[in-house]
């Protein structure tokens, strides 16, 4: 329910990112068919989502970024996304990653991050980002607390093995952040949220790198 609460609110109908900019308009009998060798037509299922959800929720999917003829070097035709692994296999392929962005955010995800890959994965992430970012970038961190890991532990067999091998706790991020290993050159708790759910009461930080950074 939340998501579709926030897909209404900042996606309303009309909104660029409608699922109807994916298709050709309906015609007058029905949705655009394609014909076949005997002669015979089949008619493209337009959605698979309801039409009352749409109406009431808005648009559901996406369409492609950017559109055909688009200018990429404006908004919103300049934004890409990409689902992915950010934890790279080796610790050589940090070291070759090359800045690209001014600004990173990093939020709700050091806990998956932690349990998943332990302790050498999430450094390796740390360091990505720093690396990541240009001279005078930001890293915008939420990492959820220790707590919370334990409730989580018995997923899989590898965070049940990861859990217990932890020994860089969400507490030692910040020392460890602004470490010669990562490099980051000063922080800033910037807020902890109020949330009806205290779960979700957690810390806010901003790292800077420094414009003329030693690695």
């Amino acid at each position: 329910r939340e998501g579709l609460r926030a897909s209404r609110e900042y996606f309303p109908a009309g909104h660029y990112l409608s699922e109807e900019l994916r298709l050709p308009p309906q015609t007058s009998e029905g949705d655009p068919g394609a014909e076949s060798e005997e002669g015979t037509t089949t008619v493209r299922k337009r959605s698979c989502f309801p039409a009352s959800l749409t109406a009431s929720r808005g648009p559901i999917a996406a369409p492609q970024v950017p559109l055909d003829g688009a200018d990429t070097s404006v908004f919103p035709n300049n934004v890409v996304f990409v689902t992915g692994n950010y934890v790279l296999d080796r610790d050589e392929l940090v070291d070759a990653q090359n800045p690209e962005y001014d600004v990173v955010l990093c939020l709700s995800l050091t806990k998956w991050v932690h349990l998943n890959w332990g302790d050498e994965g999430l450094k390796r992430m740390f360091r990505r980002i720093y690396r990541h970012l240009r001279p005078g970038g930001i890293l915008v961190l939420e990492p959820q607390p220790w707590s919370s890991y334990g409730r989580r532990k018995t997923l899989t067999e590898t965070i049940y093995k990861n859990y217990y091998r932890i020994q860089l706790k969400p507490e030692q991020f910040t020392s460890y952040l602004t470490s010669p290993e990562v490099g980051f050159s000063s922080y800033e708790l910037v807020a902890t949220p109020h949330n009806t759910s205290k779960g979700f009461q957690r810390p806010v930080y901003l790292f800077h790198k420094a414009r003329s950074p030693s690695h």
